[in-house]
């Protein structure tokens, strides 16, 4: 049956296969509805598995940058093969996941193993061996088209699990996963670059994702039914992004370009203050109450829709990140990381289970790739802007980078839910 498509709350007859621990979870601890999730059958496996399916995706940016630099002696030659990489990295990810929902994940997934493991195999040889650059940025290339989005497949499965009503705790529990890997990956890739060899942190990481991956395509019970197959040829309309989730997608560019802005920043600033080691804190206080607020938000009960939830976050992380460039001393800026925080998370939270609502059920797994294009492709933004405004002015100018990317989240999202409202009045 066909999913209602109405930003109104719904209350849909509950499956009892997937409703096990509702009775308990208004007797329970702050976490169970999440405990309830990970009890249903083969969920704590894809979840887990999608958890460690992650690291590439969190740390090949990190880790070429790391490796190129180590063995050219050039950030800028770093930086233009990591661009190079996250660009493919964004456009390839909802093409393998629109390839998940025609052919199925356990096949898309094996295919795309074999062609990350050759590939990156392959930049970190041409890498190491000093072979002439075109090689680099080509190797750089292909490894970022061969990387799967393995949040949009778990996410996938959740969708195919759970009723309506608790989606929107599951994307929390995955929001936690996705912040947890951007939290633990990127310091455990730069101590191995720094103390084993440039290339160790981007291999592990890249071990860990394959480990993830094939964990999860051998789960075929929890596999999302496939597409079914088609009567008719493909149009046009079936090769563009559908264009029900588009809004959020354009919103979640605006977000990543504030994290790009972000980290950049945070280094820039505990360079200039003569404290490295707070650049590494300030990140880990910003994923941390990511973290924290997609818990939060992933149990709480709401009488709103799920479009005003999304609107409402916006504006609250609009408003909060003016703290950024307000705040310069070092206590302060960590407090203002930390509530900014407490925002960002619902916000992706809510995003994310809005474009599940929106999205054809036939193009699930793809609809959900599109908002970590739009991250990917924001951070690659903010962090080339913010870094120009590092060299030229210092870093208060980067953190108002920062703060026009979260004035524009709100911007794009008012609009393209304004937008929305009046080609479906007209329609």
């Amino acid at each position: 049956m066909a999913r209602p498509t109405s930003d109104v709350n719904v209350d849909p007859r509950v499956d009892p296969r997937t409703d096990l621990g509702h009775s308990d979870e208004s007797r329970g601890s702050f976490l169970s509805p999440y405990s309830a999730l990970l009890r249903l059958p083969g969920a704590a496996a894809f979840y887990v598995a999608g958890g460690l399916g992650r690291y590439p995706r969190a740390t090949l940016s990190l880790g070429v940058v790391l490796l190129v630099s180590a063995e050219s002696g050039s950030y800028a030659t770093a930086g233009l093969v990591a661009s190079m990489l996250v660009l493919l990295l964004a456009v390839s990810g909802p093409a393998w996941s629109a390839a998940m929902d025609r052919f199925g994940q356990a096949r898309v997934l094996a295919l795309s193993l074999i062609a990350l493991i050759l590939t990156s195999t392959m930049l970190i040889v041409v890498v190491t061996v000093d072979a002439p650059r075109p090689l680099w940025f080509l190797s750089a290339a292909l490894t970022g088209a061969s990387a799967p989005d393995l949040g949009s497949a778990v996410r996938a499965r959740w969708r195919a699990l759970v009723d309506q009503k608790r989606v929107h705790t599951a994307f929390a529990l995955e929001s936690v996963a996705d912040e947890s890997a951007f939290v633990v990956a990127p310091p455990v890739v730069t101590l191995l670059a720094a103390s084993v060899h440039p290339a160790a942190g981007l291999a592990v990481a890249l071990l860990l994702g394959v480990v993830g991956a094939v964990i999860l395509l051998v789960q075929t019970r929890t596999e999302p039914p496939r597409a079914p197959r088609r009567t008719r040829k493909r149009t046009l309309r079936d090769v563009l992004p559908p264009v029900e989730v588009l809004p959020v997608s354009f919103a979640f560019v605006a977000i990543g370009g504030l994290f790009g802005a972000f980290d950049v920043t945070a280094i820039g600033w505990a360079a200039d203050v003569g404290v490295p080691v707070l650049g590494g804190t300030l990140i880990g206080i910003l994923g941390l109450s990511m973290a924290i607020g997609s818990t939060v938000f992933g149990v709480l009960r709401f009488r709103i829709s799920m479009r005003r939830r999304y609107l409402v976050a916006a504006a609250l992380l609009g408003v909060l990140s003016v703290l950024l460039p307000a705040t310069q001393s070092g206590m302060l800026l960590l407090a203002a990381s930390f509530v900014l925080g407490l925002v960002v998370g619902p916000m992706v939270v809510a995003g994310l289970a809005l474009v599940e609502h929106r999205s054809p059920p036939a193009r699930a797994t793809e609809a959900l790739a599109y908002p970590s294009t739009g991250l990917g492709i924001g951070v690659t933004a903010g962090a080339t802007l913010a870094g120009a405004m590092l060299d030229a002015e210092g870093p208060l100018q980067g953190y108002l980078v920062a703060t026009a990317f979260g004035l524009a989240v709100v911007l794009l999202a008012v609009a393209g839910e304004g937008i929305r409202r009046w080609v479906g009045a007209i329609a």
